[in-house]
Formats: structure tokens, sequence, C-alpha cells
């Protein structure tokens, strides 16, 4: 894939847009992705979990915020909440978009969560994760990080977890194709293979609006080749006709 599809894509990625924070803050956010590959070779049923935890602060009780979450179209398993110190009520208010309002009713101090499930898709306004091919193999395609979630100045932290090891930067079967990241960014960890997974995480401790942008690929198997392609429908050709007079015999 071409990296104007991915900075295209991009563009296209979920967007929390929070109200103006008054009040409330949100000195921290944690974001997740694990990643689940029944198939190594072409990526066929790949899916994810994403996880998201963000502190929130108010100043007072009865401190609200209303806070707006977009989602990508076949997000699946939207769930939304806190620890019991902030209330919340969310609805869905778009098609790809849950409002919610958040209220310090018994501390003022609180983490609320909010997850799904993320399987392949088209493009990445569906999703995080996409199939296609390039370099001769079948690859898998990411592109997220979040946008947004965390009040100015405060620390904002990733974390991909990968299934198999993925640690060699490369364009060969069982690499990883590391593409792009905010340049504000630090990596922590650069898809390190430990105990049968492949860990990425990075931070931004000083957030000043600039997004992870996460870009890289899973290099899968070798795709057939045209020419064996060709061959292989011959052959079935073939094998038909051998069938055909058989019969007739």
């Amino acid at each position: 894939m071409k990296m104007r599809n991915f900075v295209v894509a991009s563009l296209a990625l979920f967007l929390i847009a929070g109200a103006a924070f008054g009040q409330v803050t949100l000195p921290q956010r944690n974001t997740y992705y694990t990643f689940t590959l029944p198939d190594t070779n072409t990526f066929a049923g790949a899916n994810g979990f994403y996880d998201n935890f963000i502190n929130l602060q108010a100043t007072n009780l009865g401190d609200s915020i209303a806070y707006n979450w977009s989602i990508e179209s076949l997000a699946q398993g939207f769930n939304w909440a806190t620890g019991g110190n902030f209330s919340l009520n969310y609805s869905l208010t778009a098609p790809t978009q849950y409002t919610g309002n958040l209220q310090a009713v018994n501390g003022l101090t609180d983490t609320m969560e909010i997850s799904y499930g993320f399987p392949v898709g088209a493009d990445f306004s569906q999703s995080f994760i996409t199939t296609g091919y390039a370099y001769g193999h079948y690859v898998l395609n990411f592109s997220g990080g979040g946008f947004s979630g965390v009040t100015n100045g405060n620390p904002y932290y990733l974390y991909l977890s990968i299934p198999g090891d993925w640690s060699t930067q490369g364009t060969a079967q069982g690499d990883h194709n590391f593409i792009s990241l905010n340049s504000n960014w630090t990596i922590n960890n650069d898809f390190v293979y430990s105990s049968g997974t492949t860990y990425f995480s990075a931070s931004e401790l000083n957030y000043q609006g600039d997004n992870p942008q996460l870009q890289f690929q899973l290099i899968g198997a070798p795709t057939p080749e045209p020419s064996s392609m060709v061959l292989l429908g011959t052959g079935l050709v073939g094998l038909a006709g051998a069938v055909r007079r058989k019969l007739r015999g």
C-alpha cells in the first residue's frame, strides 16, 4: 500500500472531540491495542481489541464535562464506563459517534474506560486494520493511535501487543515494516519480542495536540506469482479435460 493511502486514511481515523474542559481536566490517557492473528500467512480473520483509560479530575463536586467519541464504522461491542466517582450518561448521536455527559458526584477523581473490538476493514474509516498486498507478500496494515483525549501538557501513553515474533524490521515474511510515528512522540518499546508476544509502546509526556499517528505493516506469506497462477489454471483445465475423456471412454 502506498504511503499516500496511509496519509489519506489517517485523516479518517477515529476522532475524540471533547467539549471545552472547564473545571474537569483529563490528566492522563493510556491506550491499548491487542491483536488476534489466527492466520499469519494471509491475515484472514485478523481482529483486535481497543481499550482506553482516561483519567478525570474535577475541581468541585458537581463539575461536569460533555464528551464526544467517534468510532470506526465496523467497531464491535462498544463500552463506556467510569469507576463510580463520576456519573456517566451516553448515547449514540450519529452513526459513528457517541456523546456522553460525565459529572463528579462521589469524588473529584475517576478513570473512564472506552473500549471496543475491531475486525479487518476495507479502509481505515472502517477499522484500524486492513489487509492487502505489498513487496510480493500479503500484508496487514495498521493506522491509528488516537486523537485528543487528554488535556494539553499531560502524558499520553500508547501500547500495542501482537501475538508472535514480529520484532524484525523489514519486508520479508514475519517482519514488521514501520512507517511512521509523530516525531514529538518517544518510542519506549520498539517491536520487542518477549514470551510469545511482540510489544510496541510510545509516549508523549507533554501532549500538545500532537497525536501519535502510528502506521506500520505486518508482512505475511508471499503472494502467488502471476505465472504460477496461469500454470495452475492451465493444469486445472487439463485435469478437467482428462476427466471428461475418461467419462466418455
